[in-house]
C-alpha cells in the first residue's frame, strides 16, 4: 500500500520554500524536486552540505536567514 499526494500539489496556491538537502538519505532531491515543480511558483533552494536534519549552528543561522529573506519578500 502506497500513498502520494503529488497529484494533489496544483492546488497548493501560497508561497512555497522547499529546501533541498543534498546529502539527505530520506528526503533527497529527487523527492523534493518534484515537490517544489509541483506547487506553481515554488522556490527551491539546494544546499549540496546538508543532510535530513539541519544541525550545527552554523546551518541553523544559515536556514534562519534563508527563511527570513524568503518570508521578507512575501
Amino acid at each position: 500500500m502506497g500513498f502520494s499526494s503529488r497529484d494533489r500539489l496544483k492546488e497548493i496556491r501560497c508561497p512555497s520554500l522547499i529546501i533541498h538537502a543534498g546529502k539527505d538519505v530520506v528526503t533527497a532531491p529527487r523527492n523534493t524536486i518534484p515537490i517544489e515543480l509541483g506547487i506553481a511558483g515554488a522556490r527551491g533552494i539546494l544546499w549540496e552540505d546538508v543532510a535530513h536534519v539541519v544541525a550545527g549552528r552554523e546551518q541553523k543561522i544559515r536556514f534562519a536567514a534563508t527563511l527570513f529573506d524568503w518570508l521578507g519578500t512575501h
